[in-house]
């Protein structure tokens, strides 16, 4: 399989991909507005910068690792391509979450993208579908809302 034409090397492929979201993600971090404050320790930019900046770090080490020690694979099998999809599934899903958050608010789109998220993932009970699909993005708004004073997107319904 190694001297196969059509080996891949999968880690080389997803690293790149990481470095430049990461890269993305990290120039973003930088223009969210610094508030001046003297009491502020932590401001709104410190947790992306955090992340962004790990993600680098991470995508850089996988990459190393594709070109030091490369894993090359062959063609994949069916059901490998059906989880490859079920991924782009989740990730069009999520944008889409995104989208439609500001218009439908957090509670309404957080409800309809966990119910949808459970079922990509092959959660056919349909008590526990409704039942997760309505109490944790309650219990996040609540975590939010209540304890974290956070105000989350009402959108068109006000809550």
């Amino acid at each position: 399989m190694k001297n196969s034409k059509k080996s891949l090397n999968i880690n080389l492929f997803a690293g790149i991909f990481c470095l430049a979201m990461s890269a993305l993600f990290l120039y973003a971090s930088w223009t969210y507005p610094k508030l001046d404050r003297a009491d502020l320790i932590v401001s709104a930019r410190m947790f992306p910068k955090i992340v962004s900046g790990g993600m680098l770090v991470s995508s850089v080490a996988i990459i190393l690792q594709a070109l030091l020690k490369p894993q090359p694979r062959g063609a994949y099998t069916g059901e490998e391509k059906r989880e490859y999809l079920r991924v782009l599934i989740v990730i069009a899903l999520c944008v889409a979450y995104v989208l439609v958050m500001p218009f439908l608010g957090f509670l309404i789109a957080s409800v309809i993208f966990t119910a949808a998220a459970q079922i990509i993932f092959g959660n056919r009970n349909i008590p526990v579908l409704i039942l997760v699909s309505i109490l944790f993005p309650a219990a996040l708004y609540a975590a939010f809302r209540y304890g974290l004073s956070v105000l989350l997107p009402a959108g068109l319904f006000g809550f």
